[in-house]
Parts: C-alpha cells; sequence; structure tokens
C-alpha cells in the first residue's frame, strides 16, 4: 500500500511548485508615461504623421490596427492563443499607451472577465509577457517618429 501511494507526494510538490512558477510569471500591470515627441527630437511632427509611426512601429511586431477616432487608435496583437487590445490617443504632442483587454495573458484585476475596456488597472496583474510587447512596441513608435521627425527636416 505504501509503495502504491509514494507517487502522491512528488506529484503534489510539482503541482504546488507548477502554480507558484504560474504566479511568479505575473507582473503588475503598469501603463507607460506618456512619449512626448519633442523628446524624441526637436522636429515637429503633425498628428497625422504621429498616427501613421504608431501603425507602423506596430506593424513590426504584428499589432494591427482594430478601431480608431480623430485622437486614438486602437490597436490589438494576436498571438496564437493571445490576444491584447490597447488605446492609443495621440496628438501632434505625442502618445500614450492605455491597457484595454486581454485572453489567456492571466489578467487579474478590476474588470476581469469583462469584455469592455479595464476602468482601472491599479493593483491589477499580467503575464510578463505583455511587458515585453509593450516594450518592443514603444521602442518601435520611437524609431518611426524619429525617422518621421529626420524626414522632415
Amino acid at each position: 500500500m505504501l509503495k502504491r501511494l509514494s507517487w502522491i507526494a512528488p506529484l503534489a510538490l510539482a503541482l504546488s511548485v507548477s502554480s507558484g512558477a504560474m504566479a511568479a510569471r505575473q507582473v503588475p500591470i503598469v501603463n507607460p508615461q506618456p512619449v512626448a515627441v519633442s523628446s524624441l527630437n526637436a522636429s515637429k511632427l503633425t498628428a497625422r504623421q504621429v498616427r501613421a509611426a504608431i501603425i507602423a512601429g506596430g506593424a513590426i511586431h504584428g499589432w494591427m490596427l482594430k478601431t480608431e477616432d480623430s485622437s486614438k487608435l486602437v490597436l490589438k496583437l494576436e498571438k496564437g492563443k493571445y490576444y491584447v487590445e490597447l488605446n492609443l490617443p495621440y496628438s501632434a504632442e505625442g502618445y500614450r499607451i492605455e491597457y484595454v483587454r486581454s485572453e489567456n495573458l492571466n489578467y487579474e484585476g478590476p474588470g476581469a472577465g469583462a469584455s469592455g475596456p479595464a476602468q482601472s488597472i491599479e493593483g491589477a496583474t499580467i503575464h510578463s509577457g505583455y511587458g515585453r510587447w509593450l516594450e518592443n512596441l514603444t521602442r518601435a513608435i520611437n524609431s518611426q517618429i524619429a525617422a518621421a521627425q529626420a524626414d522632415s527636416q
């Protein structure tokens, strides 16, 4: 009887470690600070040029335009079973990135399970990969803005 149950302890340990590893992959979700176009270069751009830079920068890493209005883009990223949606309000002065929603990224916080935008992300957590995707997106957009500024000089 003891020999037959000897596999239970290692299994229980493995399950507790794997659930702990899943929790360790969660990080606080933070909307980055707004990016001022003038902080990237002294050259002035139009809101239309900032919009184009956001779309082009996003496309580099697979972000697609979902919807837009006169001063806000909604980008989405679909990577296999993962989905993220962001608001990007923009103007000639700069842009801002705001979390809207995600699927299969272990988002926990206000609005979890809701289909609409998160009302507040304070105290919310998400899979650590989200931060990497955000950094790549920001870097690509800033690169596109710098290129547009260089072209306009």
